[in-house]
């Protein structure tokens, strides 16, 4: 049986852009978006991008190394069920146009509408802080 996860999102980063004139503070957000692949023969793709509005980075995933799809009993992806609520996913990309940058990231679907998905993607040899929390907007879908 085939298996993806589709979707994306915006994750707060706890910064704060300041006031301009009249207007309240904003928040800095990361966002992000993917579709993952796994097919019958265990053959996995996908694309992964992630844009980080503290700095202006954006990265996009050239190469999927791995794509693990298992469930937490813990959450609940809601309808329409699915048989797996997370995806690890790791690999290589692009950041600000320079290849190679490894990355792992864990991405769930924790119902709908999505107020309670989590993204975490970390960048190991420390080119980008990453991030990790709970969507601000956005969705996962696990199919």
């Amino acid at each position: 049986m085939d298996r993806k996860m589709t979707g994306g999102g915006r994750v707060d980063t706890g910064d704060v852009e300041p006031a301009k004139g009249n207007a309240k503070p904003k928040a800095i957000l990361t966002t992000h978006g993917f579709e993952l692949f796994i097919n019958d023969a265990e053959e996995f793709s996908g694309n992964l991008q992630f844009n980080d509005h503290r700095n202006g980075d954006v990265f996009h995933a050239t190469s999927i190394d791995q794509i693990l799809f298992t469930n937490d009993p813990s959450l609940d992806s809601g309808n329409p069920g699915s048989s797996f609520n997370t995806a690890r996913v790791s690999g290589a990309g692009r950041l600000n146009g320079v290849d190679g940058v490894r990355f792992t990231a864990v991405i769930t679907d924790n119902g709908e509408p999505g107020k309670t998905d989590t993204f975490e993607i970390t960048f190991p040899d420390g080119e980008n802080p990453g991030i990790s929390g709970v969507l601000e907007g956005g969705n996962h879908q696990a199919h």
